[in-house]
């Protein structure tokens, strides 16, 4: 037993390590989708997860949100199956498998405090990274908005939000230090900056709700958090004059990309919803969408279409059913209830700031993932393992008489 206590003692900095760098590769990784990397990262948190389970002869932790997320990826499998076009369908298959898989095994890696806020801390440090890069070519007339190569400014937009709304929870908490909330300040501050330039709607209005759900959520830090509102805005103002030029130049040219944006949506959000609806045992399949709405739209061949319905619960409900939506919903309200459990004093006991930060973060990625396919993008599964880290409780031990 000594020897299995050193070595638990000697893989536990690595575990912190491996945690911070996992959280913070993905935004950053836009241009190595649908590599080896994302799906090597993948395995080798899983892998890790049942490792340490081993190591410690501890059992898995598996709570409703949990077991409903796995009960939504079979049935998206089985809509995979079902789908009119099943070769196209399975090409996000092992993605969405893969995820649920790795929120499940998370949620027995991360059991310690410390290991919570690795990935807390490793998120926030790829978020910030990529923030700063994208403001960097927005300032430097390189983009017309805050954005980063190979990655599509709602999808940054949503990494930069979420982040945004944990930052902005530890700078506002009086539970967190002085030195941790200087810090959250300055990282809340560039954040949020990044969100405004990016010039995506969903993902402002995400991060504004996103902050009045940490405004509700936690009271001790309502004075703080409206007075740095009010700071914030003293800022962009006198700031104002060295990106007003950047900002008007985005907005002019983005203007007429978004009306044509706002038409197609539209037109996909409906004929998804009538192809769900139509199809309400198992939908018609993942990513069918344009093999519908050209023929629908009248679309001349050749011209543009949109492939995905930007619209995560539409997304859900064409590809797998009225059924495969009320599990979708079921394990998002699940972990909506998970990560608000101190402030309901219901649950495993965890610290209020996490509750706080956890419950407002997955509210902005669900605001934006209205907007944006989430289920194909890491930033909900990231969010989620955020969320509800340290709510499930391990699995009951078996009796000697049940294993006869």
């Amino acid at each position: 037993m000594g020897r299995i206590a050193v070595v638990r003692d000697a893989v536990e900095p690595v575990i912190w390590v491996f945690v911070a760098a996992f959280f913070a590769f993905f935004p950053l990784s836009g241009g190595l989708r649908g590599g080896a990397a994302p799906k090597l990262a993948i395995a080798a948190a899983i892998g890790l997860a049942v490792g340490d389970l081993l190591l410690r002869h501890d059992r898995p932790r598996v709570g409703p949100t949990q077991l409903l997320l796995l009960a939504f990826a079979s049935w998206y499998a089985v809509a995979v199956g079902a789908s009119t076009d099943p070769i196209a369908s399975s090409e996000t298959l092992a993605t969405v498998i893969g995820w649920a898989v790795c929120v499940v095994a998370m949620a027995s890696l991360l059991t310690t405090p410390a290991r919570t806020v690795a990935a807390v801390g490793g998120y926030l440090a790829g978020c910030l990274a990529a923030g700063v890069w994208a403001l960097q070519r927005w300032l430097a007339g390189t983009s017309i908005t805050a954005s980063i190569p190979d990655v599509d400014v709602n999808d940054l937009g949503a990494y930069t939000a979420t982040a945004a709304v944990i930052a902005v929870t530890m700078a506002v908490m009086p539970q967190t230090t002085p030195r941790v909330r200087g810090l959250s300040a300055l990282a809340a501050a560039v954040l949020s900056l990044s969100v405004l330039a990016s010039l995506s709607r969903g993902s402002i209005l995400a991060l504004a709700i996103g902050l009045v759900v940490v405004f509700v959520a936690a009271p001790a830090a309502r004075r703080r958090l409206t007075a740095g509102m009010i700071v914030a805005g003293i800022v962009a103002a006198v700031a104002a004059p060295w990106w007003t030029v950047q900002l008007r130049t985005g907005l002019m040219q983005k203007g007429v990309v978004a009306d044509r944006n706002v038409s197609s949506r539209v037109e996909a959000w409906v004929q998804g919803a009538n192809l769900g609806t139509s199809n309400w045992l198992h939908g018609v399949g993942p990513n069918t969408l344009a093999d519908f709405l050209a023929p629908a739209s009248h679309t001349p061949p050749g011209a543009f279409i949109v492939h995905v319905a930007h619209n995560t619960p539409i997304e859900v409900l064409y590809s797998t059913g009225l059924v495969g939506l009320a599990l979708f919903g079921a394990f998002t309200l699940s972990a909506l209830w998970d990560a608000s459990s101190t402030a309901r004093g219901r649950g495993p006991r965890r610290s209020s700031t996490l509750s706080a930060a956890g419950t407002g973060a997955l509210v902005a990625c669900l605001v934006c993932s209205m907007f944006t396919s989430q289920l194909v993008n890491p930033t909900l599964w990231l969010v989620l393992i955020i969320a509800t880290a340290g709510t499930a409780r391990a699995l009951p031990r078996l009796s000697a008489g049940s294993t006869r």
